[in-house]
């Protein structure tokens, strides 16, 4: 039985003690294969805390019905972790901008206006997030709404068909009422199934914005969200623990996931994302079969 002590102490214990030993021994495969799955898949707008819990049941239903429900505790703040591969992909791909906001910085210890704005949309929309998070964090979904996450994705994908042209214009022009519907719609999206890269971009190309510009605003939007993950599930389990255990699955995976993003910001940027939409066929069906 996994300890109820709270915060860092309870996983630790889980994974040092008999039933976390065991578990690490036993599932290391599984486990493995969760960061992949959760580094990989949150690159498309498919869901990738979708695709995590398909994987979780489909091992359920064929190998072992106790991987996944039993060790969740576990499971959990190692998918947190992925989150940091996905970080400095952010990083490394917008490396022009992160720089010249640090050299206004550190040179000049100031903001350009433009800086200032956009740095307080982003704390509008991640505020917003950060409140779908706390009332949602403790909810319990019936495990069918994955299903409707799928489709109601694939749906709002396959707008894009039908969204308008726009002119290419600055990103520092968000105003605060597009971060406020863009942070709504990241919230939402924290549901089941449902893509916050689908929900996030979408929503921005229909407020205006062209797709190269959507492209950046979803991901600048995300990059504090998924650093702050990483880093409560750092806590969770110990640094070094991760890196000794874990690191090296996290860095192939992260080294292919950057090509794989640099594909998908192609894609992004010449409006074919909608193809995605063809794809969620197979989740959705998947999760059918599962649930209903």
């Amino acid at each position: 039985m996994i300890s109820q002590r709270r915060g860092p102490v309870r996983v630790v214990n889980a994974i040092m003690g008999k039933n976390g030993e065991n578990f690490i021994m036993k599932n290391f495969l599984y486990v493995q294969c969760c960061i992949i799955i959760q580094i990989i898949t949150e690159l498309f707008p498919i869901s990738s805390g979708g695709h995590v819990q398909l994987f979780e049941r489909v091992v359920a239903l064929f190998f072992d019905k106790k991987i996944g429900v039993d060790n969740r505790e576990i499971v959990v703040p190692l998918v947190r972790c992925a989150h940091i591969p996905m970080a400095i992909i952010i990083l490394f791909f917008y490396a022009s901008w992160w720089l010249a906001l640090l050299c206004n910085l550190t040179m000049c210890m100031s903001l350009s206006s433009w800086q200032a704005h956009f740095i307080l949309s982003l704390f509008i929309a991640c505020g917003i997030t950060s409140l779908f998070f706390i009332a949602t964090r403790y909810v319990s979904f019936p495990d069918w709404v994955v299903s409707v996450g799928f489709a109601m994705t694939a749906l709002l994908l396959l707008s894009l068909v039908w969204c308008p042209t726009a002119e290419p214009y600055k990103i520092a022009s968000i105003t605060f009422y597009q971060a406020t519907i863009l942070g709504f719609a990241q919230g939402v999206a924290l549901l089941p199934g449902l893509s916050r890269f689908a929900f996030v971009f979408v929503g921005a190309r229909w407020l205006g914005f062209c797709p190269r510009e959507a492209f950046a605003i979803t991901w600048v939007l995300y990059l504090p969200l998924i650093i702050a993950a990483g880093f409560v599930g750092l806590w969770q389990l110990g640094l070094l623990s991760v890196i000794k255990k874990y690191g090296l699955t996290m860095m192939i995976t992260g080294v292919i996931a950057y090509t794989l993003f640099c594909a998908v910001a192609w894609l992004a940027l010449h409006n074919f994302l909608y193809v995605f939409t063809f794809y969620l066929i197979i989740p959705f069906t998947v999760s059918l079969f599962l649930y209903l």
